[in-house]
């Protein structure tokens, strides 16, 4: 799953670009997710005994399934959605090439990398995204100086712009005539 900070640094550049958004709201819902206790189940995650990180990956984020089971209805609703495309393409877009490029194909040293990355960007999205880290829970305020491994600061600029540029309800209803 894309970072806490990530969220939120994805939240408020999507605000920024949807005024008419209940921040507070929408913000909320972008963490919702990440905020409960089984992430499996609000991820809508496929599990299995698997070891291959590719197919971990790919199994993380049951996109289609959480649009057959919510709707969008509200601003907490839509930051929830945003959420799940964000992770949906974190995984699918970026972490598989991620894995390949960094030559990861260890699951446990694939979790590891993804997770020191999270300490690696905080600090980038404080100082890029004036991301307060004081909003996410305490076991997500670390921060590094060092690189991060699997994404650079230039993609992970991308990404963001990429993810809050997103037309959220379109993409929903498309989701929904599949």
């Amino acid at each position: 799953m894309a970072s806490l900070a990530m969220h939120v640094a994805i939240a408020n550049e999507y605000c920024k670009k949807n005024p008419t958004v209940n921040y507070k709201d929408f913000l909320r819902g972008s963490l919702q997710p990440d905020l409960v206790a089984d992430k499996n189940k609000s991820h809508y995650t496929i599990t299995s005994k698997t070891q291959d990180v590719d197919e971990v990956a790919k199994n993380k984020i049951g996109l289609t399934e959480y649009v057959k089971n919510n709707t969008i209805n509200n601003d907490f609703e839509l930051g929830m959605f945003l959420h799940m495309v964000t992770d949906y393409l974190y995984y699918y877009e970026y972490l598989v090439k991620a894995f390949k490029k960094a030559n990861l194909t260890d699951l446990h040293q694939a979790i590891k990398a993804i997770n020191d990355d999270f300490i690696r960007t905080n600090g980038f999205f404080v100082k890029h995204y004036g991301v307060d880290l004081t909003q996410l829970p305490e076991n997500c305020r670390d921060i590094s100086d060092e690189q991060p491994i699997l994404m650079t600061f230039e993609e992970i600029k991308k990404f963001v712009e990429y993810c809050a540029g997103i037309h959220l309800l379109k993409f929903f209803q498309s989701l929904q005539n599949t």
